[in-house]
């Protein structure tokens, strides 16, 4: 699944199981696999959610409050960022719009608001997407995919 590449993210060339395409190959003969920097407040949830992208292929990196999702992403250099809005310590909105201004990786907002307004502001602050909590496992690893192939593109 995990098909975007990202170049700080080389690792030695292995044969793949039959059928898995969560990495892609490089010139010089290393595989590449796509990093997933995890923003999320609650713990249950962030270790729910790097296990399913690591079974999905994915590199992933969890951190728990803003400042520590500010501080590691200039310099982990991930494909996208999963950013949980409610952060126990900075706002979700300004997390967004720093973030925004630092990577250029995809910001896929995730929070438990239903209210059609906090989407339209995840957008405005430089996210990509916004999934509502509680969500399906496939729904957001379908979203991931969707906003991994839209940054290889260009969009």
């Amino acid at each position: 699944m995990n098909q975007y590449p990202h170049p700080m993210s080389a690792v030695p060339n292995t044969p793949a199981p039959l059928g898995d395409d969560t990495s892609a190959p490089l010139g010089d003969g290393k595989l590449v696999v796509a990093r997933v920097l995890v923003a999320e407040g609650n713990p249950a949830t962030a270790e729910m959610v790097v296990l399913v992208l690591e079974h999905a292929g994915y590199q992933s990196m969890r951190t728990g409050t803003g400042r520590q999702v500010l501080a590691a992403a200039p310099q982990w250099h991930p494909d996208l960022v999963l950013l949980d809005l409610d952060l126990p310590d900075l706002p979700g909105p300004d997390v967004c719009r720093r973030l925004h201004q630092m990577v250029s990786a995809p910001i896929l907002a995730v929070s438990t608001e239903s209210d059609p307004e906090a989407a339209e502001l995840a957008m405005a602050c430089g996210a990509s997407d916004y999934v509502r909590k509680p969500f399906r496992t496939m729904d957001l690893l379908s979203r991931i995919e969707s906003r991994l192939a839209g940054s290889v593109l260009g969009g």
